[in-house]
């Protein structure tokens, strides 16, 4: 059990420094004139926006995506380990509750020998 909750840790912290970059990429996105996931880089006529670093934020753009895709995978990680722990966890005091009943079953037949 310990080791579940060992390598639940190491996933969680590492899926916060992945949340941080991802938060971190979208201040450096919004710092180009505003531009989010979704705004056009091309003017009316179909040419690229002269106001804004198109290269740069198109870049910014995939890694952003990237990273949510990989955010969505050790989500799931995560998630198939809580169950895991919840499980081990469940099944421990199961067998204590188990162990608890054999012991005072025998206490309670010795003392009335």
């Amino acid at each position: 059990m310990d080791d579940t909750q060992n390598e639940l840790k190491e996933i969680i912290k590492k899926k916060d420094g992945m949340e941080m970059e991802l938060k971190k990429l979208m201040e450096e996105l919004k710092s180009n004139k505003d531009i989010g996931m979704t705004e056009p880089l091309v003017d009316s006529e179909g040419f690229p926006r002269s106001d804004i670093n198109v290269y740069s934020v198109r870049k910014l753009r995939n890694q952003i995506i990237c990273l949510q895709n990989d955010l969505k995978d050790i989500m799931k990680v995560i998630e198939e380990k809580l169950y895991h722990l919840h499980k081990l966890v469940k099944e421990d005091m199961e067998m204590r509750k188990r162990a608890d009943s054999t012991v005072s079953q025998e206490k309670t037949t010795s003392i009335s020998h």
